[in-house]
């Protein structure tokens, strides 16, 4: 890893001096996050008699960036694991340090570019297709875009393909996408398209070998500002084929929000919004349903939604009765350094929830509140945490198993030291 490292480092310091471009810029910096976590009935219900979890995961990178009038290269090495989980006299550690992503981006001028490699395929608000930054490891594709702006209007169109001995270990097979984006005003418009293909064992295959169902997703998302109200809405509606048991479904899931920011003072705000995401009956989930209407949020940056205890989407949900989510709540901005934010969630399923006997339960889940605080402690380091707690109803007992009586709560601590090591413009 260490001669990894210097050469790469060697490399980027190689580029700026044999480079006789006059414009150009080198930056390496790098992250290191620890974040420590207590959590008690986390993306499920704790049962009775159940301890809590303690542990602190870590996350460590080393970017490289390298631009030029026409050209761009980014590389980024990782290392993310649980602190105590390798021993402290160790030969080799699997697979825990990675390259998380190593980009090319070409301008032909200043409205046509491509970028090829590992990136981020970040947009809108990463309900859809995010970067997943929360989690320590991120998420990246290998991937070709193509980009093309002029004045108030952007387009990407692009694909990412992967290819395996083992056909289903990856997400995906294949995945194309195209993004525009409209400035009108204090309006701004974009439009999303994704087709992923994901292979899968089908039965219904004479010769039961691995075929590809794709599920196509279609968005729409707005951004609206007048004076200290901000405005967010999205909607988006799936179809395709997707996979379950031993049986192809029609795919037939929508989604969509609303979201509004309101500035009341420099020191006080106050936030809200609504969402809405298709489920199936709970009854009616399994190989007899004809069509899939559970909306998936494929790649989408899941914490940041419906609480962040993450019952919902984070590895989990997927197919299930769906969500309502209202929320509101108000921010607070202390000072320079510090600001805090609490948000209040109340949650219902979208389609009908029933038991283990079939009887119909109440389509409240229950509630959640999130308090979070942000303090800059110095121009590279950062300190984040909060406080949250699941107050489960009956039917999230149903739904989730555990205990709703049992306290669920979480805690949650983070530093993030990001400093520039090494930076040259000329």
């Amino acid at each position: 890893m260490k001669k990894r490292i210097s050469l790469l480092f060697l490399a980027f310091l190689g580029l700026g001096l044999a480079s006789e471009t006059k414009a150009q810029e080198i930056k390496i910096d790098a992250q290191i996050r620890p974040r420590a976590e207590f959590g008690n009935g986390v993306k499920g219900l704790q049962a009775k008699d159940v301890e809590g979890v303690f542990g602190v995961s870590q996350r460590t990178r080393l970017n490289f960036n390298f631009t030029n009038e026409n050209l761009k290269i980014g590389i980024s090495l990782q290392d993310v694991r649980m602190w105590g989980d390798t021993k402290t006299a160790v030969k080799g550690d699997g697979a825990k340090t990675s390259i998380a992503q190593a980009w090319a981006e070409y301008a032909f001028n200043d409205k046509f570019a491509f970028k090829i490699g590992r990136q981020a395929l970040s947009y809108d608000d990463q309900r859809v297709l995010g970067g997943l930054d929360w989690a320590q490891q991120g998420r990246w594709h290998d991937a070709l875009l193509f980009k093309y702006k002029a004045e108030g209007f952007q387009m990407h169109l692009g694909g990412a393909y992967n290819d395996t001995s083992d056909p289903m270990f990856n997400d995906y097979k294949d995945l194309h996408m195209a993004w525009f984006s409209k400035d009108l005003g204090d309006l701004n418009l974009t439009a999303l398209l994704l087709n992923v293909g994901k292979k899968t064992d089908d039965p219904t295959n004479p010769a039961n070998e691995p075929s590809t169902k794709y599920m196509q997703t279609f968005g729409l998302n707005g951004k609206y500002a007048v004076g200290d109200l901000k405005l967010a809405a999205s909607a988006y509606l799936q179809t395709g084929e997707i996979m379950r048991g031993n049986n192809v479904h029609d795919v037939s899931a929508n989604q969509f929000a609303l979201r509004a920011d309101y500035k009341v003072s420099d020191v006080f705000g106050l936030h809200g919004g609504f969402e809405h995401l298709s489920g199936m009956d709970s009854n009616k989930g399994g190989a007899e349903s004809d069509d899939f209407k559970s909306f998936t949020p494929i790649f989408g940056t899941n914490h940041k939604f419906n609480g962040f205890m993450d019952y919902f989407y984070v590895g989990n949900h997927v197919g299930s009765v769906g969500l309502q989510d209202i929320y509101f709540g108000p921010t607070f901005k202390v000072n320079e350094k510090l600001s805090t934010k609490l948000t209040y969630h109340y949650f219902a399923s979208s389609a009908d929830l029933y038991n283990t006997e079939n009887v119909k339960q109440d389509a409240g889940l229950g509630s959640e509140v999130d308090l979070t605080f942000a303090y800059t402690l110095s121009k590279d380091i950062k300190i984040v945490g909060g406080y949250s707690q699941m107050f489960a109803s009956d039917s999230m007992e149903v739904l989730k198993g555990g205990d709703a009586d049992e306290t669920q709560n979480w805690a949650w601590l983070m530093i993030n030291i990001n400093p520039t090591i090494f930076y040259s413009k000329k």
